[in-house]
């Protein structure tokens, strides 16, 4: 999935078990986009089953560091 923030802006999620809205649908900061899921190659530690989530943030199109969105 990927979300659309404008200015060039956007953010890809991957390995989703589900989603939760459509195409054009106007999301707001809180609203659950989906499920995360065990789709890929992800390692399982300590007994878990390998859920996760794959995010990137993106300028352009081209994935960038997240650590310049944090505070």
């Amino acid at each position: 999935m990927i979300v659309d923030h404008g200015d060039g802006i956007s953010t890809l999620y991957g390995h989703m078990s589900g989603i939760e809205v459509a195409s054009g649908d106007t999301i707001k900061r809180g609203d659950r986009l989906g499920f995360v899921g065990n789709t890929g190659f992800a390692i399982s530690l300590n007994g878990g089953d390998g859920s996760h989530l794959h995010l990137e943030i993106r300028e352009d199109n081209i994935p960038v560091d997240p650590a310049i969105y944090l505070p």
